[in-house]
């Protein structure tokens, strides 16, 4: 059994990204279809190959007999048949090579529907970067709202006994409480956002996650210069890949259509007995259609724009994929400059900061609505931080999809 799995099966370990992987790349339903969708292209193959079957008849079968059939001669071996009959054997046979042309362009099928896999892969694969991205950040938010919520839990007990509250107004009491309560409502919230989030990661990956290894991914390369990754859709993209296979298949059906303007041939075989002028008469003979009044023009011209119309999506798509990298590389490069701004001596802070409040607010130095305010800022900061480190982190998961570069790493 492989290692992801034995862990996915006692499902109490966490996984690391890694056997995250190899669990969406064993599991999941959608490659699972596309591999069979594969295959059934395969198999397909093996019909295109194969020639067209011959065709037997029997006919002019007379069961009566007359002076005329006793004489005739046995056909083989002593075999008497004083019967009449005839058999006709037909073969068929492609003309102007359309079997190599069909053979070609199923080939291409196979290859479309490869390339399909590696894309539909390459995307379940940014769907559980930007899965592991989310649950990261609400673990993050889960482990400072949990420990506000600790706090404020506390301060909202201590109010409880009749001596500290005469301190302060039963109205700033009941603020008090309020806010424990708020507080508490968010952390649920967040603790149902993380299950959410871990049931998306069990469908995706076919099985069930309970636990996941969560590590900051980390830079592998500076991204100051990923604003020449543009330039590789040429390249690499599977995307262009799938458009040049598109394109060759067009070029396949084409050249198909203006072979159908010629007719296949049909070999002919007739062995008749005792049903014309001979007795046994054996004979050759060939049909052909007559191209005529269909020289397969509809076809051809349909095929002809199919290709036209492959080469200016090509265009579109190569023109829309440079302009999705520059926003990336842009909004990337500005995200980075606003969290270079954080730090974790900055979190510290925030953590000694409330606690300090929390205590001259006790003491009297302070009023709760200087705390109430402070309590704002530090939620809205640590949610705001978190989004967007998920949001920066994503972004880099989509430039790694688009330019095929790998840039982050989940591994410690």
């Amino acid at each position: 059994m492989a290692p992801a799995a034995a862990i996915a099966q006692q499902g109490t370990l966490p996984l690391k990204f890694s056997e995250l992987r190899e669990l969406l790349l064993k599991n999941n339903p959608s490659l699972y279809y596309q591999k069979q969708a594969i295959k059934q292209e395969e198999a397909e193959l093996l019909n295109t190959k194969a020639f067209s079957n011959p065709n037997i008849s029997l006919s002019e079968l007379n069961f009566w007999s007359s002076e005329k059939m006793k004489d005739l001669p046995p056909l083989w071996n002593g075999l008497s048949a004083p019967k009449q009959f005839s058999i006709d054997l037909e073969q068929n046979l492609y003309t102007a090579g359309k079997r190599k042309k069909r053979i070609r362009l199923q080939q291409s099928a196979i290859k479309a529907e490869e390339i399909k896999h590696t894309i539909l892969t390459r995307e379940s694969e940014l769907f559980l970067k930007t899965l592991y991205h989310k649950l990261y950040r609400v673990n993050k938010e889960k482990q400072s709202f949990g420990n506000l919520n600790e706090q404020i839990q506390k301060l909202n007990e201590s109010y409880q006994d009749p001596k500290l509250a005469k301190a302060i107004s039963r109205v700033d009491v009941l603020r008090i409480n309020a806010e424990a309560k708020q507080v508490n409502r968010e952390l649920t919230q967040i603790q149902l956002d993380s299950i959410e989030v871990l049931k998306e990661l069990s469908t995706l990956l076919d099985t069930t996650i309970s636990a996941v290894d969560l590590n900051p991914p980390t830079l592998l390369q500076n991204l100051s210069s990923t604003h020449s990754n543009s330039g590789q859709f040429d390249s690499y993209h599977p995307l262009k890949e799938l458009f040049d296979i598109n394109q060759q298949s067009a070029q396949e059906s084409y050249s198909i259509s203006k072979a159908e303007r010629i007719p296949d041939v049909e070999l002919q075989l007739q062995y008749d007995r005792a049903g014309g002028v001979f007795d046994d008469y054996l004979g050759v003979g060939v049909s052909i259609d007559l191209p005529v009044f269909n020289r397969n023009k509809g076809s051809i011209q349909k095929a002809k724009i199919r290709q036209e119309t492959l080469a200016r999506e090509i265009e579109i798509e190569k023109g829309q994929h440079k302009k999705r990298v520059d926003k990336l590389n842009k909004q990337i490069a500005k995200q980075h400059s606003v969290l270079e701004d954080y730090s974790e001596e900055f979190f510290l802070e925030l953590d000694e900061t409330l606690l300090t409040h929390i205590s001259n607010l006790k003491a009297g130095n302070i009023s709760l609505l200087v705390l109430m305010d402070y309590l704002n800022f530090y939620q809205e900061t640590i949610q705001e931080h978190f989004e967007l480190l998920e949001s920066y982190w994503n972004n880099i998961a989509l430039l790694e999809y688009e330019t095929g570069m790998n840039y982050l790493s989940y591994e410690k």
